[in-house]
């Protein structure tokens, strides 16, 4: 009667506030929130509690500097600093071989608790597309352990719900992060209501009554007292800081000696490294995707260009590049598209700045490239490009200078702005 009970308040809930929300995710402004909590590739999330405040990190694999992020509420983002700026050659040993306690499909990424005087082991299984979520309980660490399975796609739409976290509020309510492989965005951040029933955790709601919780799409936000600020990562930048903004990551360990801040105060210079292609540039900057759709602008100077140099503005998913910029030969200045290493369009300008754009249209499969000599005409250029995930991450755009020909000429970037589909309030 319990369980049937909870299963029909539960679905009842996410039903009834369905029809209240005002964003397309995140923080709703009215005591709810949308899943994801975070619309944007933060793979394999970790999230403990320190005192009254939050703090996650996630994957990164290649690109520099796995960010660390703040919350007040569990539901709304920052990010504060990152763990490191560079892929040392040594530091990873192992002591001994260690003792075997599990072994299961695809089982990774375990995170251990001790709660109650028992030894929980949350584990991810079966990979990350089709995967769900195992939880083990013992007395003693090395077992044996009880399994039971707690967290399943189920008759939802969320596939592959697991990897996360437990993590408890100072007055002892419980919730779950966990990501969900969501095509070219990669794999974006879910929040999930945790109930302790028999000394098992239950997360979301057991929607078909399979004694196995189903993630939920919108739901209260945690009970925490206070008056928070709707937020979400950053993603502008002006350049007119000392640093590069915590949202910036390099593709690869950046050369040092080919970028800076401080060469013309106000700008970021890219000098151009050789390079046969686009994959094989160094010091490409990115940033992640947020939302689904979204508009992203910078200006460029182009005086600095030498000939063989190409620079500007891209977008990149495993092999799947699109690139949107400018390329000196011949003494003559042409903005230019590119698909995967292909020129796409080109045509002859004459200008000291140029104005890129991108609309971003995710799940549409439609985006485009734009761009101006005067930030006012906008000109749709080349054909229309899709976006994938690649490599463990999802889509990026990114800032890129490179020469096919010799190491020579800068581009410098005077600001970066990115609007995108997000929680209410948020640009």
């Amino acid at each position: 009667m319990k369980k049937s009970l909870f299963v029909l308040l539960g679905t009842l809930m996410q039903i009834s506030l369905a029809g209240q929300t005002t964003g397309s995710w995140g923080d709703q402004s009215n005591g709810t929130f949308i899943n994801p909590v975070l619309n944007s590739d933060y793979s394999d999330p970790d999230v403990i509690r320190v005192d009254k405040k939050y703090y996650m990190v996630c994957s990164e694999f290649h690109f520099m500097g796995i960010p660390v992020l703040e919350s007040d509420d569990m539901v709304n983002w920052k990010i504060i600093g990152k763990v490191y700026e560079n892929l040392s050659p040594d530091g990873k040993q192992l002591l001994d071989d260690g003792l075997t306690v599990y072994t299961g499909p695809v089982a990774e990424g375990t995170k251990i608790h001790k709660l109650n005087g028992y030894y929980y082991l949350s584990i991810p299984e079966g990979g990350v597309e089709r995967g769900w979520q195992t939880i083990l309980r013992s007395k003693t660490i090395f077992g044996p352990y009880e399994k039971k399975v707690i967290l399943e796609k189920g008759s939802t739409s969320i596939n592959g719900p697991h990897q996360g976290s437990l993590v408890d509020t100072p007055d002892s309510e419980w919730w779950f992060y966990h990501f969900q492989s969501d095509g070219a965005m990669g794999r974006v951040v879910h929040l999930q209501p945790v109930r302790w029933q028999d000394g098992w955790p239950e997360i979301g709601v057991d929607i078909d009554r399979n004694w196995i919780g189903e993630p939920v799409y919108v739901w209260k936000k945690p009970d925490i007292k206070g008056d928070f600020k709707i937020t979400a990562p950053q993603s502008d930048d002006d350049f007119n800081s000392s640093s590069l903004g915590l949202q910036w990551q390099w593709n690869h360990n950046p050369v040092n000696n080919f970028w800076s801040l401080t060469e013309k105060p106000g700008m970021l210079i890219l000098k151009a490294l050789k390079a046969e292609n686009f994959n094989k540039a160094r010091n490409t900057l990115t940033q992640k995707v947020m939302g689904t759709t979204g508009k992203v602008v910078t200006e460029m100077d182009i005086t600095g260009f030498t000939d063989g140099q190409k620079a500007g503005i891209c977008s990149m998913g495993g092999r799947n590049t699109s690139l949107l910029g400018v390329v000196r030969k011949g003494g003559q200045l042409y903005v230019f598209t590119e698909k995967d290493g292909k020129i796409t369009g080109e045509k002859l300008i004459k200008s000291k700045k140029v104005y890129l754009k991108v609309i971003l249209d995710i799940k549409g499969d439609k985006n485009q490239f734009f761009y101006s000599l005067d930030n006012k005409q906008f000109n749709q250029f080349g054909e229309s490009f899709t976006t994938s995930a690649g490599f463990w991450k999802g889509t990026r755009i990114g800032l890129f200078s490179f020469n096919e020909t010799n190491e020579s000429g800068s581009a410098a970037f005077n600001w970066f702005t990115y609007n995108y589909d997000g929680p209410k309030g948020i640009k």
